[in-house]
């Protein structure tokens, strides 16, 4: 682990574009766990060259989508419509900014009269 460069030996796409997915596996494995949460600014559709998907459909994370182009954001909320951990989306366009969210959790994580804030 002393060289710089040791991590682009676990490169591996499931998703993502260029060896992400297997490089943050393997980054999850050597972190301590406590929760099962990531977060994906510039999300695209959720589908295309993204590096939560592999956490969220294969590891069972819960994540919080972010994509500020208003097509791209309603991809995104089709694409995830039917999963269990997309529990509401926000769109803040009208506002006089493209800043969309898709976010999802799963409400157990959080204990009895917590709350989240954004």
């Amino acid at each position: 682990m002393n060289e710089p460069t040791w991590l682009l030996k676990f490169k591996r796409d499931e998703f993502s574009q260029t060896g992400e997915d297997g490089i943050i596996e393997k980054i999850l494995e050597i972190l301590p766990s406590n929760d099962r949460w990531c977060v994906e600014f510039g999300a695209w559709d959720g589908l295309f060259l993204t590096n939560a998907r592999h956490l969220i459909d294969s590891k069972g994370f819960s994540a919080v989508l972010i994509e500020a182009d208003k097509k791209k954001f309603l991809d995104l909320r089709r694409n995830y419509a039917q999963a269990e951990k997309v529990t509401w989306s926000i769109d803040l366009s009208d506002l006089g900014k493209t800043i969309i969210w898709t976010i999802s959790f799963l409400v157990l994580l959080f204990p009895k009269n917590s709350i989240f804030f954004l």
